[in-house]
């Protein structure tokens, strides 16, 4: 810092703090490398080096900083609730939890610090505690959009159907903003048609961006590209040949280490279209979209997730089974019920629907069958592949026992109204693998491949470990569900199609 000019330690960290804020952090370093040595204990400098830290990915070096700048005297609620977030990418989910209700102690009735550990009680299922937070809130027309909000994560939460409606109606009537609604279109699906357009049409009318994130159908890679995720245009790049565009659009949209690494080197080891043996599919959003017939006699069917993909668009995937040659059928699960209520568009229930997929086999002059799914599909395709003798099936994370009592026991609290629609309409010996995989005595070999750091998805695969023919393929580190883009990542999905 020069000595002929030097301004306040206002002005000076007034604007290290805008260039923090407006995410500017390259000449933050040099700032805080010229801040005069009288300065570097107080605490708004060491909190601005927390923030810096943050920002730039480094939490363990941000929550050193944060406890420096406490400890100096930092007792504002910003640094309170910095260090909850911090807290919270390290995953340490008491800590994020205490740190909040330590800043509460401070500064009762914080509405910033009551709606963060709202959201953390609901993440936790503890609906009591969430309600009691909702119920120190004011009553502000500001806050009234929050509580509508949580009003419909505890319906969601507790499977209420007519709870969700009740809270879905309320907010298309009175709220000033959109407010946060998860799973909001999986939800819409459980609801009756009638009511469920009535609410749609309701929605969209107030808030028309949102259709984009409710549609009927999530198969679509090209359509409205503008508007889809970054993952997917990113994947839409790439099969264009465009490969370095796909992997900067992901790196402008993931910086500061958040680089979503799966889908990153999912893309650098895509066919080249110069390799495809046959066309790609063109997803219409069917129920049932087939390729054209291969020539290595290997068919794959693929049983896609409630989302109604296999965790990434289809034409993605059929890049891989085109380079290969082989014939595919996508197959959606229109039932939302992991396949348990067959496929409307082949025949009216499991049996019927059984026989057509036999059928599409069949016409391939299939000689080698191989079956894929992901998430709930994994469920319908381990089934499948049992029932239609399949050499081999891979499952991507798939729940293998979905009764009450083992998701209770494993605290599962995944998809609640779609279980509970399920344990209402089908007998619990549909609900359970684990007899059909153990009478199969191997016949069928099941890969079972999952995040180590997953726990509901590794109990899911443990369930089934002793039986014969099954192999459990933990993906080391991997916290998340989206465990195929890792697998096709690593080569194990071109090995599969091979085996």
């Amino acid at each position: 810092m020069s000595d002929e000019v030097q301004p306040s330690f206002g002005d000076w960290m007034r604007k290290i703090e805008a260039l923090i804020k407006e995410g500017n952090l390259g000449p933050v370093a040099e700032l805080l490398r010229r801040t005069p040595e009288k300065w570097r204990e107080r605490p708004r400098f060491l909190a601005s080096i927390a923030r810096l830290r943050f920002k730039s990915g480094d939490s363990s070096g941000a929550l050193s900083a944060v406890e420096s700048a406490i400890h100096a005297g930092a007792s504002q609620p910003g640094i309170f609730l910095l260090k909850a977030e911090v807290h919270k990418r390290l995953g340490q989910s008491d800590e994020y939890q205490q740190t909040l209700k330590s800043m509460l102690a401070q500064f009762p009735g914080n509405p910033v610090a009551l709606k963060r550990l709202t959201v953390h009680h609901l993440t936790e299922n503890n609906l009591g505690a969430a309600r009691a937070c909702v119920a120190e809130l004011p009553d502000t027309p500001d806050m009234a959009d929050f509580r509508m909000s949580v009003d419909y994560r505890i319906a969601v939460c507790l499977g209420d159907v007519g709870g969700v409606v009740a809270a879905l109606d309320q907010i298309a009537l009175g709220a000033l903003a959109l407010p946060a609604l998860p799973e909001l279109r999986g939800v819409l699906l459980e609801i009756p048609k009638e009511k469920r357009d009535e609410l749609v049409q309701k929605l969209t009318v107030k808030w028309p961006d949102l259709s984009d994130k409710i549609e009927t159908k999530s198969y679509s890679l090209t359509a409205r590209l503008s508007k889809r995720s970054a993952k997917d245009q990113a994947m839409a790049l790439a099969l264009g040949g465009q490969t370095q565009k796909a992997q900067n659009l992901l790196k402008r949209t993931f910086p500061n280490g958040k680089m979503d690494t799966g889908t990153m080197a999912m893309i650098d080891c895509l066919p080249p279209e110069s390799s495809q043996k046959r066309p790609i599919v063109f997803d219409n959003g069917g129920d049932v979209v087939a390729s054209k017939k291969g020539k290595t006699g290997t068919t794959l069917l693929v049983f896609t997730g409630l989302r109604d993909r296999a965790m990434m668009p289809i034409e993605f995937i059929d890049r891989f089974c085109a380079a290969e040659g082989h014939s595919v059928v996508y197959i959606r699960d229109v039932t939302r019920s992991g396949f348990i209520g067959g496929v409307p568009a082949l025949a009216q229930d499991f049996s019927g629907s059984l026989a057509a997929l036999s059928k599409l086999v069949d016409d391939f002059d299939t000689k080698k069958l191989l079956c894929l799914g992901t998430s709930f599909g994994g469920f319908g395709a381990i089934r499948h592949a049992i029932q239609l003798k399949a050499d081999r099936v891979l499952a991507a994370s798939a729940p293998t026992n979905v009764t009450s009592e083992f998701l209770a026991d494993i605290d599962d609290k995944r998809g609640r109204l779609v279980a509970r629609r399920l344990h209402r309409t089908f007998p619990f010996g549909r609900l359970d693998l684990l007899p059909e995989v153990v009478a199969a005595q191997g016949r069928c070999h099941i890969d079972l491949w999952f995040g180590s750091e997953h726990e509901v998805d590794v109990q899911h695969a443990r369930y089934l470990s002793d039986c014969p023919g099954v192999s459990l393929f933990p993906i080391s580190e991997l916290g998340e569900h989206l465990s195929l883009p890792h697998v096709i990542a690593s080569g194990a999905f071109e090995e599969f199609l091979n085996r």
